[in-house]
């Protein structure tokens, strides 16, 4: 009924603890403003990620109750060559992998087939799709579909999430109706479902604002809530926190984003299906040097 996949709708770049508001060293005045600019993929960065995601999925079915636990774990070194105009993600990259796993069949990490390699990932055209290949062969079905779940989204860019105006800390924001609808549209299509545009949310906050290594740097929070109005009823909430560079002179940081989803549904053959899903996703992103 239900495959979460959406961890990366919110922004590609990073998000960790969340430090609360307050003056430390090297902290603005408490009424000072910020534009927060926030650095997406540009051809000929290069960057170290770090990233492990866990979801756990239970569904229930009458009397019938199954809980499916997934998790994923990789390093690679990303090289964006190519970002096509207002693209949101890049149209040709290469990521070399030196760890690659995930759950296999039977409990524990297995290692993906691109292991050790590198993935070039590469699309052919404006209306055309992604390839996703290691040594000029397609990786396997299933691996391929998870690369597809990244780049084949149309979401927005960074850019997109962050507010037209200055913000101080503890400030709140929505981005554009737009935004919110294209998230809650990509959101609902994971769990297939119907969102209710009217009522699907996203706020953005600036937690957190400091100094280092001579950037400003900030900690910005976000939260999606989509309800459903047709296919399923229920919530699902994604909250993503970002401490990051907010004055657009680099792509790094750490990121946290956790989901919940609690929605039921009807099938055919098993009647109402109930089903909760709990997810996080944890990044590191550094430039090089």
């Amino acid at each position: 009924m239900l495959r979460p996949s959406l961890f990366l709708l919110l922004a590609a770049v990073a998000a960790g603890c969340s430090p609360k508001p307050g003056a430390g060293p090297g902290d603005p005045p408490a009424d000072a403003a910020f534009t927060l600019k926030i650095v997406d993929e540009q051809p000929g960065q290069k960057v170290a990620v770090v990233r492990s995601q866990t979801v756990t999925s239970t569904v229930t079915a009458g009397a019938v109750t199954q809980t499916q636990k997934a998790e994923r774990r990789a390093e690679y070194v990303e090289t964006v060559q190519e970002v096509a105009g207002d693209a949101p993600r890049p149209t040709r990259l290469v990521r070399e992998y030196t760890t690659a796993l995930a759950s296999g069949p039977k409990g524990g990490l297995q290692p993906l087939s691109y292991s050790g390699k590198a993935v070039e990932i590469r699309k052919a055209g404006p209306k055309a799709g992604y390839t996703f290949t290691v040594g000029g062969k397609p990786l396997p079905a299933a691996e391929a579909a998870d690369f597809a779940g990244e780049f084949g989204k149309a979401g927005p860019r960074t850019a997109d999430l962050l507010p037209k105006a200055a913000v101080k800390v503890g400030e709140e924001w929505q981005p554009d109706p737009a935004v919110v609808q294209n998230l809650a549209a990509l959101t609902a299509a994971d769990f297939q479902a119907v969102p209710d545009r009217d009522r699907s949310t996203l706020t953005g906050k600036l937690a957190r604002v400091y100094q280092k290594d001579g950037r400003q740097w900030g900690v910005v929070e976000f939260r999606l809530r989509v309800t459903f109005a047709a296919g399923a009823t229920g919530a699902v909430t994604v909250d993503a926190t970002l401490d990051v560079p907010i004055d657009g002179s680099a792509r790094a940081g750490t990121s946290k984003r956790t989901l919940k989803a609690e929605l039921t549904g009807q099938d055919p053959k098993r009647g109402e299906v109930r089903q909760t899903v709990d997810g996080v996703q944890e990044q590191t992103v550094t430039p090089p040097g």
